[in-house]
Formats: structure tokens, C-alpha cells, sequence
């Protein structure tokens, strides 16, 4: 014989928090930028706006799930690198210390002499799949930040560099950022 439990909530007995179960979605939440950015890189980091999310951990064992779809192009041949932070003060997701290298989630290049001298016609996709432990219950934001390493250099987020206004190439597209917590 089979038994059936239906429920609408379950309250955890001394929090109200609701039950975790390790391994599943808490909340979720997420930023969207569809429109265009475009500015000069220089030697420090450049918030991209919009392109940030926040959510308040019920657990202090809770991981949060950072996925990362930035869209950038730049001008002439220049290296464009992105990173995370988180709360403006810890680097997530990027790559160890080495020198004075930067510490980046991804990093994109184009030659312009590959096109013939011309402006860039594609965008790079720069990602992050990263399991953060901030270990608390306040606030926590994330924002990505791009970075180039020429100062007189343009970047472009969401469009390409040439920008053509033809119906059939160089579109214009989205960024996200998406934060999950996932109980532990």
C-alpha cells in the first residue's frame, strides 16, 4: 500500500525559514542589460551598469550559483577582460595572482588586421559558472566590471564595434547575471 502527502508549505519549527534540502534551488534571482554601453578603457576597472544582482542567503551554509553571460566587443586590437565582484571587495571566479597580472573570469581579443583594418563585426562571450560561499545571511551583490589594456581604446557592450545598421549583421543582444541559492 502507497501513502500520498500533500503539502503547501513546509516551516522549518524554530526559524519560519522553510526547510533546505542540500542540493536544491532556495532563490533566484537575476540582472538583465539589453542596452548598449560603450566607454574608454583605462588602467582601472569600469562597472558595467545595470549588470548586477543581489540576494540575501536564508542560510549562512548556502552556496550561491553565479552565471555570468556578458556580451563586449572593442575597438582595433585590444584585449577586453571581465571580472566579478562581489560587494565591491572580493574578486569572484577569477584566476590566481600572478605578478601584475589582471585576475579575470574571461578575456577576449580581436585583431583588427584580420578584418582588414576595420571595426571588429562579432562580440565576444564572456562567461562565469562560479559556486560562491559568502557564508552569510545580509545582502550580498555581485557586479561584473570590464577592463582593457590600451586606456585610448573604445569598448561596446551589447553591440559590436562597427555597428553597421543593416538588417542582417550586427545585432544588437543581452548580458545577464544570475544569482541562485543553493542550500547546503
Amino acid at each position: 500500500m502507497s501513502s500520498t502527502l500533500y503539502v503547501d508549505n513546509l516551516i522549518e519549527k524554530t526559524s519560519g525559514n522553510g526547510v533546505h534540502i542540500p542540493g536544491h534551488v532556495v532563490q533566484v534571482v537575476q540582472g538583465f542589460k539589453s542596452d548598449v554601453q560603450s566607454g574608454a578603457f583605462g588602467a582601472q576597472w569600469v562597472d558595467v551598469s545595470g549588470l548586477t544582482a543581489s540576494i540575501t542567503p536564508l542560510s549562512t551554509s548556502s552556496k550561491i550559483l553565479v552565471t555570468i553571460e556578458l556580451k563586449v566587443s572593442n575597438e582595433n586590437s585590444t584585449i577586453v577582460s571581465a571580472r566579478c565582484l562581489r560587494n565591491d571587495l572580493t574578486n569572484i571566479g577569477g584566476g590566481d595572482a600572478s605578478g601584475s597580472r589582471r585576475q579575470s573570469f574571461s578575456q577576449g581579443y580581436f585583431n583588427n588586421a584580420a578584418f582588414g583594418g576595420q571595426a571588429m563585426i562579432g562580440v565576444h562571450h564572456l562567461g562565469l559558472n562560479y559556486l560562491d560561499s559568502p557564508n552569510s545571511t545580509e545582502l550580498q551583490t555581485y557586479k561584473v566590471q570590464v577592463g582593457g589594456d590600451n586606456t585610448s581604446l573604445t569598448y561596446y557592450v551589447n553591440r559590436t564595434a562597427r555597428d553597421n545598421n543593416t538588417t542582417t549583421t550586427d545585432s544588437r543582444v543581452s548580458s545577464t547575471i544570475t544569482l541562485m541559492e543553493i542550500a547546503q
